[in-house]
């Protein structure tokens, strides 16, 4: 067994055992504080940051496989933000871990600013923070020039000027908003290894693991669901449009997972673990169409009782639906992978470039 199966074996059992369908729907717009700090204890929150900053010293396959797992048990914590992207964040800082969930801001189009007079560095503006108000700290890319720096800002430090705007997606996750207004960075590192671009593309990878968790427990709910189903004398998936329905579900999900693997895989070798973004941009786009055909079918497979708020099917699929659209969508990665394609094969040709993605 590998490292990443038995990871897969420790953080499923736990969250079995710790998150069934209601809890997950009695936590609503909240989030599991006592489950985070659980994984916290146990290394993974931090799986693939080095152990000479207090971290795993694991891979970034093994820290893809937390989130899948978590995106497969609904897990309400911010593991693919915090963890996967926060903790990659800060040990390119070289940064130690600290404890409690990180709050995220990657800033594209210069949306914040950093203003160094005055012997203290503030930053102003408004970003999107996943997750926000449950953060211990905010850690804020930005560009400077032409470079990269992290700042990292302390939401309970006083004269720390924020203003939250609540919000969530329509699976009910906090999806916040901060305006900064002069607040006080406690620290400003560069980032020589790292642009917004990677950034951005570490955070649309973890939303993919997170996605292919989620196909995962479709797929698993739809097959129990027409194994133990009867209709007309004869379990459902004794119909031949049920198991169509469910080799069509199924192909899509091997085609996410196998692209989720591949771009998991470019990040091994390389000193900031920085995962290729035309890979990344093959795994986004391919999570989130078989997002749209996997949700579809499996309400097919399930009839009107997987539309109820007490069944667990729409506790996947609306998560699904918001994931599509999370740290970009088919559309915007689509664009990125025909550029790059674009790009790539005008000296070696085509297929070689496609073959690997």
């Amino acid at each position: 067994m590998s490292d990443a199966e038995e990871l897969a074996g420790v953080v499923g059992d736990l969250l079995a055992e710790r998150l069934g369908p209601y809890t997950v729907r009695d936590l609503g717009r909240t989030w599991a504080a006592d489950l985070w700090g659980e994984l916290e204890s146990l290394g993974m929150t931090t799986v693939d940051v080095p152990e000479r900053l207090g971290g795993g010293g694991g891979t970034t396959a093994e820290a893809l496989t937390v989130v899948r797992v978590a995106g497969y048990h609904n897990a309400p914590i911010p593991l693919a933000e915090s963890a996967f992207v926060g903790g990659w964040l800060k040990s390119q800082a070289d940064l130690p871990v600290s404890e409690g969930p990180s709050g995220i801001a990657v800033c594209r189009n210069r949306s914040v600013y950093l203003d160094d007079s005055g012997g203290r560095s503030r930053l102003t503006g408004t970003v999107a923070v996943p997750w926000g108000r449950h953060a211990r700290e905010l850690l804020v890319v930005l560009e400077e020039g032409d470079a990269t720096q992290l700042a990292v800002v302390d939401p309970a430090a006083a004269g720390t000027a924020l203003t939250w705007t609540h919000g969530s997606n329509v699976a009910g996750e906090p999806r916040d908003e901060v305006r900064l207004t002069g607040a006080v960075c406690r620290e400003i590192h560069d980032l020589p290894d790292v642009s917004v671009e990677s950034a951005l593309a570490r955070a649309a990878l973890g939303r993919a693991a997170l996605m292919v968790g989620a196909l995962e427990r479709v797929v698993d709910l739809s097959l129990g669901h027409v194994t133990v189903r009867e209709q007309f004398g004869r379990p459902l998936a004794r119909f031949q449009v049920i198991a169509h329905y469910l080799a069509t579900m199924t192909t899509q999900l091997v085609a996410a997972r196998a692209s989720l693997e591949g771009a998991a895989r470019t990040a091994e070798g390389s000193a900031p673990h920085e995962v290729d973004s035309m890979a990344v941009a093959a795994a986004k786009t391919r999570a989130g169409a078989s997002a749209e055909v996997i949700t579809l079918l499996g309400h097919q497979v399930h009839g009107a009782i997987g539309t109820t708020e007490e069944h667990e099917l729409g506790l996947s699929s609306r998560r699904l639906w918001a994931w599509r659209d999370e740290d970009g969508d088919e559309q915007y990665w689509s664009g990125v992978l025909g550029r790059q394609i674009a790009s790539r094969a005008y000296g070696s040709g085509l297929w070689p470039v496609l073959a690997p993605v």
